[in-house]
This record gives structure tokens, C-alpha cells and sequence, in this order.
């Protein structure tokens, strides 16, 4: 049958017959370049399985490194997602190209990154890797690292000086994400690195914003510190104060009022914090906000 021969040869190569694939090589003069159903080579294939020693040899052989499957991933977009550093390290070493994207938008250095790949994270920024670069839903390779809690590979992106404060398409930045799942040691490397804290997203969410409504008092209280706008409102009109009381985390409540928040600042609707609190019943709330002289007689809408 037509291309026998190379489907034995990418059989070959995924299953790690070294002998095999030279045979098919040098005997039988396969394309090197072959692509099976899925657009993958004997290359990627390869990778894969995690058989280094033939990658040695169909480089040997003149493979295009940079051949794209049905996905527009590369080779080397196959060893970061396997892990595969010696892979690589090699496919580097021969000049493979770097920053390509795969049909969502993603790199390498996304991929390592968001997968914590610390020791691939280095060898992609040696080689001068593009840090900025947006994937198909505007993430970078610090917005995955931040939200995923890898400050290692954080520490190695800010050294490498990426841009803090880009978006993704929902207007979240490395800072919101950090600051929404909890991590904090991310969260202080960032602003130590001068990160914009109000930047908001589309629903007009804050950093601030988010760390309340999750409870995270210990980033609230970090960003407090840092001056950040207490009394910015989300696309609703609602403020961090709101949406303290609404989850009812009184610590966090009392740090805002310390920071002198604005108490009467309206929603959209028409309610005020003090609204919020009798209304959810929240009697302790409601005791702390009028000793702090909020307007008892504000009316909503």
C-alpha cells in the first residue's frame, strides 16, 4: 500500500526501534518529514515516548524541527508539555525555532510555565525567548505562572523583566489571579516589582476586589499596604466594602474601615454597605458601620 513504508517508519520511531528507523533511513529512503493523520513526524513522535537517542539521529538526517502538527504544534512544543528537557536542550542546540504559537495561541514558555517546569522555563529564557507574547485568550506566560501559583517560575519571569500588567481578553492581570487563588508569596513578589494595583477587568474587578469576596485577609491586608483605591466599584457599583459584607468576613471588614474606606458609596442600584448589612442580617456589621458614621438615611433606587 501507498506509504507503507512511512507508516513503518513512524511506528518505528514512536516505539523506539533506533535500528528500525535508521533502516528506514538510509534503506528505504523515507521522507524524514512524514506526517501521520494527525500531522505528527517521526520526530514528534519521538519526543513523545521520550526516545532522546533518536531524536539524535533523524536531526542527523536533516528533519525540519519545525514542522506543525494538525494543531500547529511543533517538536518543541511536544518535549515542554512531556517535560522532556534533554529534548529540549537539543532541539535548541540546533537552532529550532522558539516563540511559534499552536492554534491556541500557546508557546513554550506559556506551557512550561503554567506546568511549573522550572529547569525548561530557564533554558527557553536563555535562549532569548519572547517573555510577552499573548495566546489566543491574551494569556502570558507570568498571568499562567501567577494563577497557578509557581512563584519559582514568577521570580524567573520578573528577573527576566516581562511585562506585570498585561491583560487577557477578560482584563484579568498576573496580580487579579494571584490575589483571587490565594497566593500570597506571588502577590508580594509582584508588587515589589511595582505592578499597577487598581488595573480593572471587564466585569471591574480589582485585585482588592478579589482577594475580599475569596477571604483572603492576608492579601487585603498586603495590598492595603501598598495604598491601593479601597473604593473602587465593579461594573454593578459594588466596592470592596460591599462585597465584605456580603460574605460576611467581618476582619476583613474591620481592615477597610482602619483604612478609612467610603462607606456611603452607592451601587448601581442604589445600595450602600450599611444596606447590604441589614439586609443580610449582619448585626455586627451594621453597629460597626454606624460607629464609623456611615449615612443612616440614604435611600436605594
Amino acid at each position: 500500500m501507498i506509504n507503507d513504508k512511512e507508516d513503518k517508519f513512524l511506528v518505528a520511531a514512536k516505539n523506539g526501534q533506533i535500528e528500525v528507523v535508521r533502516e528506514c533511513l538510509l534503506k528505504e529512503f523515507c521522507n524524514v518529514d512524514y506526517q501521520d493523520t494527525n500531522g505528527q513526524t517521526a520526530l514528534m513522535l519521538t519526543i513523545l515516548e521520550g526516545h532522546t537517542d533518536i531524536v539524535d539521529t533523524l536531526i542527523s538526517h536533516n528533519c525540519n524541527l519545525d514542522m506543525q502538527d494538525n494543531e500547529n504544534r511543533t517538536a518543541l512544543m511536544w518535549a515542554t508539555y512531556k517535560g522532556h528537557k534533554d529534548a529540549v536542550d537539543t532541539l535548541l542546540t540546533h537552532k529550532c525555532q522558539i516563540d511559534l504559537q499552536d492554534i491556541y495561541g500557546l508557546t513554550v514558555l506559556m506551557c512550561a510555565a503554567g506546568f511549573n517546569y522550572k529547569e525548561i522555563v530557564d533554558v527557553l529564557l536563555a535562549h532569548n525567548c519572547n517573555l510577552d507574547v499573548q495566546s489566543n485568550e491574551g494569556m502570558t506566560a507570568l498571568i499562567y505562572a501567577a494563577a497557578n501559583g509557581h512563584t519559582n517560575v514568577v521570580d524567573a519571569l520578573l528577573a527576566h523583566n516581562c511585562k506585570l500588567d498585561l491583560q487577557n481578553n477578560e482584563g484579568w492581570t498576573a496580580l487579579m489571579l494571584a490575589a483571587n487563588n490565594g497566593h500570597k508569596d506571588i502577590v508580594d513578589v509582584l508588587l515589589a516589582h511595582n505592578c499597577k494595583l487598581d488595573l480593572q477587568n471587564k466585569g471591574g474587578m480589582t485585585a482588592l476586589m478579589e482577594a475580599v469576596y475569596k477571604g483572603h485577609k492576608d492579601m487585603v491586608d498586603t495590598l492595603l499596604a501598598h495604598n491601593c483605591n479601597l473604593d473602587l466599584q465593579n461594573n454593578e457599583g459594588y466596592t470592596a466594602l460591599m462585597f465584605a459584607d456580603n460574605k460576611d468576613h467581618t476582619d476583613i471588614i474591620d481592615a477597610l474601615l482602619a483604612h478609612n474606606c467610603n462607606l456611603d458609596v452607592q451601587s448601581k442600584g442604589g445600595e450602600t454597605a450599611l444596606m447590604f448589612a441589614a439586609a443580610n442580617g449582619h448585626k455586627d456589621v451594621v453597629e460597626a458601620l454606624i460607629s464609623h458614621g456611615c449615612n443612616c438615611d440614604l435611600r436605594d433606587d
